[in-house]
């Protein structure tokens, strides 16, 4: 047997297994189920919500999003442009994105359930009793990822994801955004600009001098895990049928 004789083995040791592992997905469209949805509050105060979804290849995420200004600027899902005009806070506009695309409910009409979830406390995984939107759960959307570079507290550098966008899945408004909808296009065609600006993209979040650079970008247009295979006999934007929203 030689050097392999050697080895100290054990029956009992797990063998290989298919773990897609922690990788940071690439910037890109990506069809997600999602697993979990729940309300909660960051240590200053804000509103968060943090999605838990999983992509249509396998790959689990887990994003808390701030919704608000922290408990001491007054909690708002807004603020102020430099011509003293209010603008929704970007988070919240995501959330309420992403349930009208799905259960077509905005964060002023959603209901909430308490339900214990895992949250990460700093340190640790620990289990806390929360607002849980269930009508989100099991739901499925297209979000558009960025992948971000940042420094980690031991300095080192390393790779996250950040949801970017929201767009629909169900099939009469496929790739649809919420001001498109609203608008009434007849076409949905903002996925694919996206995709041109931000297929590839990478955010950096670091401390050095390349921070906010770009990297090369494919111009293939596909959706992210879906071959050209799966593109075939798509048409190439999808016209809406009926309103979507609740009137």
């Amino acid at each position: 047997m030689g050097l392999l004789s050697k080895a100290a083995k054990n029956k009992k040791a797990k063998g290989e297994t298919n773990y897609v592992g922690n990788a940071a997905l690439d910037s890109n469209i990506y069809l997600c189920t999602i697993d979990n949805m729940f309300l909660g509050e960051s240590k200053n105060g804000s509103i968060t919500c943090t999605i838990q979804y999983t992509t249509e290849s396998g790959v689990q995420r887990n994003e808390t999003i701030v919704m608000t200004t922290n408990k001491d600027n007054g909690c708002k899902n807004y603020y102020l442009n430099r011509d003293k005009e209010p603008v929704t806070m970007q988070g919240w506009a995501l959330v309420d994105s992403i349930l009208q695309l799905t259960i077509e409910e905005s964060l002023d009409e959603v209901e909430t359930d308490l339900k214990n979830c895992k949250v990460w406390n700093g340190s640790k995984e620990v289990v806390e009793e929360c607002e849980v939107i269930t009508d989100a759960i099991g739901e499925q959307i297209y979000l558009g990822i960025y992948k971000v570079k940042y420094t980690k507290n031991n300095g080192t550098e390393g790779f996250t994801n950040k949801i970017n966008k929201a767009f629909c899945a169900a099939e009469e408004y496929e790739y649809a955004t919420v001001p498109e909808i609203e608008a009434e296009e007849e076409e949905f065609t903002f996925y694919e600009s996206w995709l041109q600006r931000s297929e590839g993209y990478i955010d950096d979040q670091t401390t050095k001098e390349e921070k906010g650079k770009k990297s090369s970008r494919r111009k293939s247009g596909r959706l992210g895990g879906r071959s050209s295979e799966d593109d075939e006999g798509e048409s190439d934007a999808p016209k809406k049928k009926k309103a979507l929203f609740k009137k």
